[in-house]
């Protein structure tokens, strides 16, 4: 009896040590809460060069917000699926994520995005959209769009063209080229309905497509807008329809929505500063010599955490990925201010979407609605210049046009 009497009193005394060392240790420290941000993107397909600044900003921005404590007692993970431009990819990607506990999945291609909405749509899962169609938005379900739509853009980009660049006594030829996925009959469209309302401004010529992913054009996709004043370019296939446009010795001005400058490093290695000389796009963020918005803070992350990749990365469209994020990033922040970090998910970011107005210095202000599911309604005009190699305010912030 007097042994057994003598286990216990050490088993208790043992207990009390491992509890004091335990409150000791645990003393001044914050119990964190881990969400996980999911991210299906295309890291080795065809696409995977114009997201190469999409998928540095979104690791960059995760660590800087640890690192700096922004959203107090929360740790930020990210898991990221490789969709490799290839929908059979789509959904074992988006379960593959879910599975890693993704409360809110960032998406980029535009016909993953379409694939993934009713999925979404069903199990209360947030996609972030980084493009923007009205396929996405139609019904207003659970994609939020988190970039300017592609339609409005083209709208704006054509009327600015008509206004401020094209001086000649006649309209303008005009082509368009992209890839073949779920946006280009939404943005042709657009396009041809523009030209066709303004024909004083704009003589349509032709549309072109190819397939989704095709990096080797020719004289098919080329030489039915080789006559044109401007071609109009979408996405991730515009480099290599630049590549092969000049080759052949053609001139029109290259127009474009922000996905087209995303991939501006690989383009100037593909055709070449005076082959994008006089490019003209509309952008969601200042050029990286200008001190406004959040290319200070794109910098310092480039510094802090990317300095091996600074040369691939200062000069593109790493800032434009940082302000969405950034964006992103403040509808958590509300969402947990709504309801603890602890009991943050799916619905208390959609909640968040709908009620949040977004402020980022710089920047106009962004916001969702009950029906609304895009947040940014205002675009600025730049031409690209050889000399200097660098993109050249033409606007300031102006409003973008709406069907």
């Amino acid at each position: 009896m007097r042994s057994l009497w003598k286990k216990a009193t050490i088993v208790l005394l043992v207990l009390a040590l491992v509890a004091t060392f335990g409150f000791g240790c645990g003393k001044g420290e914050e119990k964190k809460t881990t969400i996980t941000i999911g991210a299906h993107l295309d890291l080795t397909g065809a696409a995977a060069n114009a997201l190469t600044g999409g998928r540095a900003a979104l690791e960059d921005i995760l660590r800087y917000y640890n690192d700096e404590n922004l959203i107090p007692g929360v740790t930020l993970k990210l898991a990221t699926y490789d969709g490799h431009l290839d929908p059979a990819r789509d959904v074992p990607g988006y379960d593959w994520l879910r599975d890693k506990g993704a409360e809110v999945i960032v998406t980029a291609i535009p016909f993953t995005t379409l694939t993934l909405k009713s999925f979404a749509d069903r199990d209360h899962v947030p996609i972030v959209s980084l493009s923007n169609t009205e396929a996405f938005r139609v019904p207003p379900g659970w994609v939020f769009c988190f970039s300017p739509s592609l339609g409005d853009q083209v709208r704006t980009v054509l009327d600015w063209v008509g206004k401020n660049d094209w001086k000649e006594d006649r309209p303008a030829k005009m082509g368009v080229f992209q890839w073949k996925d779920q946006s280009a009959t939404e943005t042709t469209s657009v396009f041809k309905e523009w030209c066709q309302a303004h024909p004083d401004n704009f003589e349509l010529v032709a549309s072109v497509t190819a397939r989704m992913g095709s990096m080797l054009l020719g004289p098919a996709e080329t030489d039915p807008v080789k006559n044109c004043d401007y071609v109009f370019l979408f996405g991730t296939g515009g480099p290599y329809f630049m590549k092969a446009f000049r080759e052949r010795g053609y001139t029109a001005k290259f127009l474009g929505d922000s996905s087209v400058s995303s991939p501006l490093k690989f383009e100037a290695q593909l055709v070449g500063w005076q082959g994008l000389d006089g490019t003209i796009t509309s952008e969601i963020e200042y050029w990286w010599d200008e001190s406004a918005g959040t290319i200070p803070l794109s910098k310092e992350l480039i510094q802090r955490y990317s300095s091996g990749q600074a040369g691939d990365l200062l000069g593109g469209n790493y800032k434009g990925f940082v302000t969405l994020y950034i964006a992103m990033l403040q509808v958590v922040q509300a969402a947990i201010n709504e309801v603890g970090a602890e009991n943050f998910d799916g619905q208390a970011f959609y909640n968040a979407c709908l009620t949040t107005t977004i402020h980022i210095d710089g920047y106009p202000d962004m916001s969702f609605g009950e029906t609304e599911r895009e947040d940014l309604n205002y675009v600025k005009i730049y031409e690209w210049k050889a000399d200097g190699e660098r993109l050249v305010s033409r606007s300031d912030w102006i409003p973008l046009i709406k069907e």
